[in-house]
């Protein structure tokens, strides 16, 4: 089961004595009939060894057979797992495990670990005289609870610190969660010292734990840093469960977080950071960082501590400044997981990003006139969006983006959407990833709208085709151009076609065979190039013509077909992606109302996309070396052949949400009602991140869909949901009532009925123009005051101007 490449050197090891302590553990920590998964997260070439096991002896075995592998770390989970994942691993240990166990698969909370940890180097173990120091804190804090009326725990040795495990008998859930926290929170604040920390991070459902009867294997085992076999030192008979009261007055010693504020990703738009620094902001704070590393053109400063909880220590959090300036902050703690560049500056400089609110109704009445000139008025200006941000430059997208840039006026993040659309195609039909009864796969549709020659958008292509070119060039020249009608998508992806017809042979009479007319496709790949998408929407006004049928179906289905009687062609497991172009004015000229209600625009990722910089001599895109990314896109290609579905693991798992927590993660986020045309096109947010999500994965060869995969997709969304809401504003698609609206806005007296009907030469009647108001009503985009006269009293309508706030400025 040892890698050769991996094998730890040889080291005395009693089996029997080893086989007693985890029997001894098992019996201890377990029910009879606890479902417990093994893991050994770090298995060299195996990558992760796990297992579910139900039975006290199938356990033991496990455990014995792997300590006699000798493994840096062997753990297991504490709490009772849903019996349902031990069809993954059924009573034994399975090499590269894909997926492991999450917060949301543990059915209740047993025990609360406290975990005391020497403070040293990672990577290393303790010497004797820190475990001893570990080990005499716990004695310490264990005496100081049971004085205020805690029962005793169980007292262990994890073979470089020690453990205190309190048992518990509570649900699962985000209370039990936070009470947990706060109270490690608590013990923390209380006893740790310069030499022991009380780990605060153990509070989640699912974390890991050392098995008891297995060695620490941290590093070399020398004379003055030992491997320790790890054991329970004392245990009570039948450990008595805390008391809730004794759990919630530990907990109040810290205050009580604002609901979801730790676990909602809030997905903040950024701006540019050009000519920040940032050496001299962390001097500034006294924030203590290292010296500055290499980081995908950029550059990474590790900080000696999380600034929010100083236990994170070196290296798990830093910050980071990419080539272009972009910031961003990470911690690797799964409870500051959520924490961006953003809410570190604001840390420290709460005033941060809370100026510059545009279009405030009073104070902004003089520019609201000088842009409407002459019109009857305009939608409320959005800004730009922000940069797609480190994150979303992650791994061989990135690198991508980084090569080229320099070289093109191309909008780098048009160039990164364009990549990710790219990649997906040559994919292809493969790997998936599950959403409900639905398969999602890596085709995308997007659209770069920004100026028309100013905005660069289709030299972006150039860049993108030359890199595929060394890739597949077979698939790169079967792309094609133009969409013009649904049956010209279906025939161009098209299965063989078979015809019934009579055929006579001599001496023979004649028969009816299935003949095949026509051979079909075999490469099910397309990409379509559409370089002016408002000829694709005029195509789709045409009444009877099914592009938006077919276009739709493309994007969510595996089989294409059209009922139109001289078109037999029929499509199935087809892998279409779209690219267009297209300019904000012919954008909203030519979007129809129903392609945003029938769902066509939510299946396209919109990207604004403008000039990056000017090249008058152009750049020297022909210096661009690409071969080791190509070899590398050559692996992803092969890796994603042997793949089908993908799932997350549980750090991404968390990120997006679970059944038993609704209201946080991700998928809440994503899925939150939006109105108006803005909220049309963005309604299918979840199932673009998937998408996306699953291709920054297969891109990173991974088997699953990790942590950064996901941030790195929702960074990309986060740019396109921006890029929708600056070009469609708070249009609402109702031709009527955002007409209304503009005149609305263009008429700071407000404007009766009557008035409001003159604007459509009195052809709209009231009932039409009733119903228009009760929208913007309805939407909180417009309202209305009565005025006495001498006869009936008159209906004014004005609009309600909203604060946009400019979030997450540039640094």
């Amino acid at each position: 089961m040892q890698s050769r490449e991996t094998e730890p050197e040889v080291e005395a090891v009693n089996p029997d004595e080893d086989l007693v302590e985890i029997r001894r553990a098992v019996g201890i920590l377990f029910r009879p009939g606890d479902v417990v998964e093994v893991r050994v997260p770090k298995a060299g070439r195996y990558r992760t060894i796990s297992g579910y096991f139900s039975g006290c002896g199938e356990l033991v075995s496990a455990m014995t057979r792997l300590e006699e592998n000798k493994w840096p770390g062997i753990y297991w989970t504490l709490n009772p797992v849903n019996p349902a994942l031990a069809a993954r691993a059924n009573q034994k240990l399975k090499l590269y495990a894909e997926a492991t166990t999450s917060d949301a698969d543990i059915l209740c909370r047993r025990w609360l670990p406290v975990d005391l940890d020497p403070r040293r180097p990672t990577g290393i173990s303790s010497s004797d005289a820190e475990h001893q120091q570990a080990l005499e804190l716990a004695v310490q804090i264990a005496a100081a609870l049971v004085a205020q009326g805690w029962p005793k725990p169980i007292f262990a040795d994890s073979g470089n610190g020690a453990h205190l495990l309190y048992r518990v008998d509570l649900p699962n859930n985000p209370e039990t969660t936070d009470l947990l926290k706060r109270c490690l929170s608590a013990l923390s604040a209380r006893y740790s010292t310069a030499d022991v920390a009380v780990d605060e991070t153990t509070f989640n459902a699912s974390r890991i734990f050392k098995a008891y009867g297995t060695t620490s294997r941290k590093g070399d085992d020398t004379a003055e840093r030992p491997h320790r076999a790890s054991r329970i030192i004392q245990a009570p008979e039948e450990p008595a469960v805390v008391p809730c009261e004794l759990l919630e007055g530990l907990a109040g010693e810290v205050p009580a977080e604002p609901a979801c504020q730790a676990r909602v990703y809030t997905m903040p738009p950024r701006r540019g950071a050009f000519g920040f620094d940032l050496q001299g902001f962390l001097e500034k704070h006294g924030i203590r960082f290292r010296a500055a590393q290499s980081y995908q053109g950029g550059r990474k400063l590790i900080l000696e501590e999380c600034p929010w909880d100083p236990t994170h220590r070196a290296p798990d959090a830093a910050v980071f400044e990419s080539a272009d300036g972009r910031l961003g902050f990470r911690c690797l703690h799964n409870s500051c997981r959520h924490l961006r560049w953003r809410d570190f500056r604001k840390l420290f400089e709460p005033d941060y990003g809370q100026t510059d609110r545009e279009w405030v109704a009073e104070a902004a009445a003089q520019e609201r006139e000088s842009e409407i000139g002459g019109f009857y008025g305009a939608q409320v200006t959005v800004p730009w969006p922000a940069p797609i941000g480190i994150e979303g430059h992650y791994g061989l997208a990135g690198e991508f983006v980084r090569l080229v840039e320099p070289h093109t006026e191309a909008d780098p993040n048009w160039l990164l959407i364009l990549f990710l659309v790219y990649a997906g195609n040559v994919i292809g039909r493969n790997a998936f990833v599950w959403a409900g009864g639905d398969k999602h796969y890596t085709n995308l549709f997007a659209v770069g709208v920004g100026p028309t020659a100013a905005g660069r958008k289709g030299s972006a292509q150039g860049p993108v085709e030359m890199f595929f070119r060394g890739v597949d060039e077979t698939w790169l020249r079967s792309n094609q151009s133009g969409l013009a009608s649904g049956e010209g998508l279906i025939w161009a992806v098209r299965d063989p076609i078979y015809k019934r017809e009579r055929v006579k042979k001599r001496g023979q009479e004649a028969e009816f065979q299935e003949v095949c007319v026509d051979e079909g496709v075999s490469d099910k790949r397309l990409l379509v190039k559409q370089s002016e998408f408002f000829g694709a929407l005029q195509v789709m006004r045409r009444e009877g013509n099914t592009l938006s049928v077919v276009l739709r179906d493309a994007w969510d289905r595996d089989f294409l077909a059209s009922l139109t009687k001289n078109s037999p062609a029929r499509s199935t497991n087809q892998h279409i992606s779209i690219i267009g172009n297209i300019t904000k004015e012919e954008l909203l000229r030519g979007m129809l109302s129903n392609e945003a209600d029938n769902g066509l625009a939510n299946r396209f990722l919109w990207a604004c996309s403008r000039r990056s910089k000017c090249l008058p001599e152009g750049g020297r895109m022909w210096t661009v070396d690409f071969a080791g990314l190509q070899s590398a896109f050559q692996r992803v290609c092969y890796h994603a052949e042997n793949l089908q579905a993908v799932s997350r693991d549980g750090n991404a798992a968390d990120l997006w949400g679970h059944n038993i927590m609704p209201d946080v993660g991700a998928y809440r986020e994503l899925t939150k009602d939006q109105f108006g045309l803005y909220g049309a096109v963005v309604a299918r947010g979840a199932a673009q991140v998937l998408r996306l999500s699953l291709i920054y994965a297969l891109l990173d060869c991974a088997a699953e869909i990790r942590w950064e995969h996901l941030v790195a997709a929702l960074e990309v969304w986060r740019y396109c949901e921006d890029s929708a809401k600056h070009i469609f504003g708070d249009a609402l698609g109702d031709p009527t009532a955002d007409e209304i609206l503009r005149a609305l806005r263009g008429s700071r007296a407000g404007l009766t009925r009557t008035e409001i009907g003159a604007i459509f030469d009195r052809n709209k009647s009231s009932t039409e123009i009733g119903r228009a108001l009760n929208v913007l009503a309805n939407a909180g985009l417009a309202r209305f005051a009565r005025e006495k006269t001498s006869g009936r009293p008159i209906e004014r309508w004005f609009a309600v101007w909203k604060e946009v706030s400019p979030e997450g400025e540039g640094a």
